[in-house]
């Protein structure tokens, strides 16, 4: 990754046999790379509000709701399709992002002569990477384990178990009665059982997004604090992670009040809740915009080597 400066005078000392066969703006790529959850969000909102309202509504304890979940709106059938190819596409950008972050941070630690300062500099440096990982991983993981699947491939699956165990066990009641208790017991049994454990795989990813993502933030601004206390990113930084942290306070509150004494309007404040942490989270990742602004990822033949740290 090279400055714009730093390109136009690469480009002036290199030999005619060097070329270049992109040059990406890094600040461009951020804005994309944040764009694509953002706008898929809003149209899925939008699209399930209006047309799927009797679906996105639904809640554990089927009292008024208002405001749909983001697990709600983008569970729904087609708008799942477009969210799960935005993140797609916004994942691979989000490693990068990761990696040339830990890499300037990394070249600014090696500057400091403060050699303990260096070291916890380091310590949550590796931190703040693994934990960026983590939150990426797990982004992939709500993303594409839904509460609100297709269990048409499991449905086919305990078929086969149930004519198995029938055939074994109970040869004569497969000749006379096969396909009902199949599909008897198929519904009653094994669906259920699949969604519920689905369902809870779900939440469970989701409880790791948000703890890697909370704690992603403090290491963050903590590692900003010190070693680049003045840059401007770090107060748009502390602020969005206070907002998270707020937010996600009151998330747990309103989720206990809706499954535990299922209060009308609960859910829809949980949600109003998780709609302002993922709006926070993308604000916080955004302003890698301020640390890189004239940046370029550079894909070319016959440069001059540059070590990477």
């Amino acid at each position: 990754m090279l400055s714009g400066a730093v390109n136009m005078e690469l480009n002036n000392v290199v030999s005619n046999k060097s070329s270049v066969y992109l040059a990406l703006s890094f600040r461009r790529l951020c804005l994309a790379t944040v764009s694509l959850p953002l706008v898929s969000l809003l149209f899925c909102f939008i699209t399930a509000y209006i047309f799927q309202q009797d679906d996105i509504h639904e809640t554990h304890c089927r009292v008024y709701n208002i405001l749909p979940s983001i697990s709600a709106i983008t569970g729904v059938s087609p708008q799942r399709y477009l969210w799960r190819i935005s993140i797609a596409l916004h994942i691979g950008p989000r490693l990068v992002i990761a990696s040339v972050y830990h890499s300037y941070y990394y070249k600014i630690l090696k500057n400091i002569e403060d050699v303990p300062l260096q070291i916890t500099g380091s310590r949550l440096l590796n931190l703040c990477y693994w934990l960026n990982i983590a939150e990426i991983a797990a982004l992939s993981g709500v993303t594409y384990i839904s509460n609100r699947e297709n269990y048409c491939a499991f449905d086919a699956i305990s078929a086969v178990c149930v004519i198995l165990y029938l055939s074994q066990f109970h040869r004569s009641l497969v000749v006379k009665h096969s396909q009902n208790d199949i599909n008897s017991v198929n519904s009653n049994t094994f669906d259920k059982r699949y969604k519920k454990n689905i369902s809870a795989v779900h939440e469970k990813i989701f409880i790791v997004f948000m703890i890697s993502s909370l704690t992603y933030m403090l290491t963050a601004v903590r590692l900003g604090r010190l070693i680049t206390p003045n840059a401007q990113s770090l107060q748009y930084k502390q602020v969005l992670f206070m907002t998270s942290l707020v937010s996600t306070i009151f998330l747990i509150i309103f989720f206990l009040k809706h499954r535990l004494l299922c209060h009308d309007l609960a859910f829809s404040w949980f949600s109003l809740c998780e709609y302002v942490i993922a709006f926070a989270n993308m604000g916080f990742h955004i302003t890698v915009v301020s640390d890189f602004p004239e940046e370029q990822l550079i894909v070319g033949h016959g440069l001059p080597a540059v070590k990477i740290d």
